[in-house]
């Protein structure tokens, strides 16, 4: 049974990270009722807990197909002092029905063994809009081949338009296939400081950030990338020959073991 919170409602622990809200057999875990179109003064907080997708009851494996929260077309929405673990996704925030999901803060969580840790999901190219988003103080540990710590948009077409965002994250990484902050939509006139780093030195690093073809990422207010010990540098920030990214204005601070 999927946890409710209502779009003007509080969901809390009793105390920091101590009270867990696992999987009871819906594959989301908690959601956040809408509050589009008429109820922009709702927020919704969700605070203070441990959010677990094991399915199997063993406390280690990963929730196949599991959300921890999910957002769907909801406005100023605020996450704070959370673990969410073995989720495929830690927190999904997506758009249906040509409405936008403005003004949601994430604040101070920690991810461990999610296959993805934030998702920016839209539609189409009016279902897209996730303007003014906070990311602070979030720290994704990958653990999943085929791990992503921040995605914009899915797919080709993207269909996120991530703007006007203060975005202060970290990915841990162990596997050639995690990839910290992947860009399928448009990333701009943001202020952005990424860092993700590489803890294997005996297993060849994954991708720091990576924006795809069709993918925007420019005029943002400032971007610096910190990838740690990547030995390659077009492992830290890969950009397809598709993209329309302004390289030059991302900041990419390195240090190699």
């Amino acid at each position: 049974m999927v946890v409710s919170v209502a779009f003007n409602g509080r969901y809390a622990g009793g105390e920091s990270k101590l009270d867990t809200v696992g999987y009871t057999g819906d594959l989301t875990i908690m959601a956040v009722e809408s509050n589009l179109p008429d109820n922009f003064a709702g927020s919704a907080v969700i605070e203070n807990l441990i959010i677990d997708g094991n399915t199997d009851g063993g406390g280690s494996s990963f929730g196949v197909g599991t959300t921890g929260i999910l957002l769907q077309n909801v406005y100023n929405c605020l996450i704070r002092n959370v673990t969410i673990m073995n989720c495929e996704v830690g927190i999904k925030v997506k758009l249906t029905d040509g409405f936008w999901s403005h003004g949601n803060r994430f604040e101070h969580i920690r991810m461990i063994n999610v296959k993805t840790g934030i998702l920016f999901e839209g539609a189409s190219n009016t279902d897209k809009y996730f303007s003014h988003t906070t990311i602070d103080d979030v720290r994704i540990s990958l653990v999943q081949a085929n791990s992503v710590g921040i995605m914009v948009g899915t797919g080709s077409n993207g269909f996120a338009d991530l703007h006007g965002a203060f975005i202060k994250a970290t990915v841990w990484m162990n596997a050639t296939s995690h990839k910290g902050l992947v860009v399928n939509g448009s990333l701009r006139y943001s202020l952005v400081n990424f860092e993700v780093e590489h803890m294997d030195e005996n297993v060849s690093p994954g991708q720091g950030m990576v924006v795809n073809s069709g993918a925007s990422v420019k005029d943002n207010q400032n971007f610096l990338l910190t990838a740690l010990w990547f030995r390659s540098k077009n492992r830290r920030l890969s950009v397809d020959n598709g993209a329309d990214c302004d390289e030059g204005y991302i900041t990419v601070f390195s240090r190699d073991m």
